[in-house]
C-alpha cells in the first residue's frame, strides 16, 4: 500500500517536472524509481486528473499540465501497458485540436509503448473510419509500432488510394520492403514531372511552384529508407537522400524529345541544401522546420 512518505516524494518530482522545460535530473529519478508500478499509478493519476481538467470548464493548472505532458513522455519511456488506456483516451478527446502538445506527447507515449497498443488502437482506427483525419491518426501510430500485421497492410493500400503522401509517410514508418516498388513507381512518376516541367524541388519556395514538388519531396527520404533498409536518424542518411536526388533529378532532353518546345531542362545546382541547412529565405530557421517543410 503507498505510505505517504512515498506519495510525498512522487509529489516532489512531480512538481520539479511541471514546467515547459523539465530538469531532466528529476526525469531521471522519476524514471528508475524504485517502486515502478507505484510510479506509473501515480502518472497515471496525474495524467487523468489533467484530462478531467481539460473537459471541464474549471479553473486551469498550468503546472497540472506541463507536468502531465512530460508524465506521458515517462510513461512512453517506462512502456508502461497500463497507461493504454487513458493515453488513447487523452489522445482521442484531443486528436483534432493537433496544435496541442499533449497531442503530440500521448501519440509518442502509445508508439513508445509498443507492440501491446496493437489491438486497442486498432480497435478505434476501426471505429473512427467514418472521420478520415481522426482514422489516420490511428493509422500513423499503427504503422510506428513495429509489428507486422495483414490489417495494418491493408489499411495502408487503402489509405493510399486517398492520400498517397500521407501513406507513403506511414508505410516508411512500418518499414517493410513489400511496400518498395509501389513508393519507387511513385517516386520516379514525380522525379519525371519535375524535369519534364524544368523545375528544380530545392529551390527557394519551390513547393509554391507545383504540388508535385511536395509530393517528391516528402516520398523520396521513405524509398531510401525502403530501399537501403536504413533509419531517417542515421548519420548517412542525408547523403544517401542526395544520392537519390542525382539519380533522379537528370538533365535528359525530355522537353526536347516529350513537350516539343524546346526548352532546356533544369539542371541541379552545384550547392545542394541540407535539411540542417539555414533556410535560404533568411528566416533563420532550418531549411527541414521552414522552405522545406510542407
Amino acid at each position: 500500500m503507498t505510505t505517504s512518505i512515498d506519495i510525498s516524494e512522487l509529489e516532489k518530482l512531480f512538481s520539479a517536472i511541471s514546467v515547459e522545460k523539465a530538469p531532466e535530473k528529476a526525469l531521471k529519478k522519476l524514471e528508475e524509481y524504485p517502486e515502478r508500478d507505484q510510479c506509473i499509478q501515480f502518472l497515471i493519476a496525474k495524467l487523468r486528473a489533467c484530462h478531467r481538467m481539460d473537459q471541464t470548464d474549471g479553473p486551469w493548472d498550468s503546472k497540472l499540465e506541463n507536468g502531465s505532458i512530460h508524465a506521458c513522455r515517462l510513461l512512453g519511456k517506462m512502456k508502461a501497458e497500463a497507461a493504454i488506456e487513458i493515453l488513447v483516451e487523452v489522445l482521442d478527446s484531443v486528436k483534432e485540436k493537433p496544435d496541442l502538445i499533449i497531442f503530440s506527447a500521448s501519440l509518442l507515449a502509445l508508439v513508445d509503448i509498443g507492440p501491446p497498443v496493437l489491438e486497442p488502437v486498432y480497435a478505434k482506427y476501426e471505429k473512427d473510419q467514418d472521420d478520415p483525419i481522426c482514422a489516420e491518426t490511428w493509422l500513423d501510430i499503427l504503422s510506428q509500432l513495429g509489428v507486422r500485421d495483414s490489417r495494418i497492410k491493408t489499411a495502408l493500400h487503402n489509405l493510399f488510394r486517398s492520400d498517397t503522401i500521407l501513406a507513403i509517410s506511414c508505410m516508411g514508418s512500418y518499414a517493410d520492403r513489400e511496400f518498395l516498388p509501389l513508393v519507387e513507381k511513385y517516386v520516379h512518376s514525380a522525379a519525371r514531372h519535375l524535369n519534364m516541367c524544368n523545375i528544380d524541388p530545392h529551390a527557394p519556395f519551390s513547393r509554391l511552384r507545383d504540388p508535385m514538388v511536395h509530393a517528391y519531396i516528402e516520398t523520396r527520404e521513405t524509398l531510401v529508407r525502403l530501399r537501403e533498409d536504413i533509419d531517417f536518424d542515421h548519420p548517412d542518411f542525408d547523403r544517401r537522400v542526395n544520392i537519390l536526388d542525382d539519380e533522379l533529378l537528370t538533365t535528359h532532353e525530355l522537353r526536347d524529345t516529350e513537350s516539343g518546345d524546346g526548352a532546356a531542362p533544369f539542371v541541379r545546382p552545384s550547392v545542394k541544401i541540407g535539411r540542417n541547412d539555414p533556410c535560404p529565405c533568411g528566416s533563420g530557421k532550418k531549411y527541414k522546420k521552414c522552405c522545406g517543410k510542407a
